[in-house]
């Protein structure tokens, strides 16, 4: 079952949904994630930290999907990337492909080629 909350103007009238909680019990707005991680990608592929993440998928170096238990139903959602540079402070992470049902990154140095992080972060969210 679905528990939908609403707001309206002072009239009483409700009538724009501002958060719904979904029967396994997460909360579900705009100003909610609908997944996160923290994926390392050096060694095994891991994510110590995550919501919404049934796995992580290793590419190759420096390239990882992370798919999602709940998928977000489009392909229009916003993704938020960020990396913790190992060695390089021009190291950026990119999302390359976005899939209803996960998100493919990849981690760059400035020279163009991939490399392994242990601290690449993103963040899912849409408003749908």
């Amino acid at each position: 079952s679905l528990v939908n909350f609403y707001t309206g103007a002072d009239s009483g009238t409700s009538t724009t949904k501002r958060l719904s909680i979904t029967a396994d019990g997460r909360g579900v707005s705009e100003f909610t994630a609908r997944a996160w991680a923290r994926v390392d990608q050096t060694g095994t592929l891991q994510s110590p930290m995550n919501h919404n993440c049934s796995s992580l998928t290793d590419n190759g170096t420096g390239d990882s999907t992370i798919n999602f238990t709940n998928a977000i139903g489009s392909t229009l959602y916003c993704v938020v990337a960020a990396n913790a540079a190992e060695n390089d402070w021009g190291e950026r992470v990119n999302p390359t492909a976005t899939a209803s049902a996960s998100v493919r990154l990849q981690n760059v140095q400035e020279d163009g080629t991939f490399h392994d992080s242990s601290r690449v972060h993103c963040a899912i969210f849409m408003t749908q």
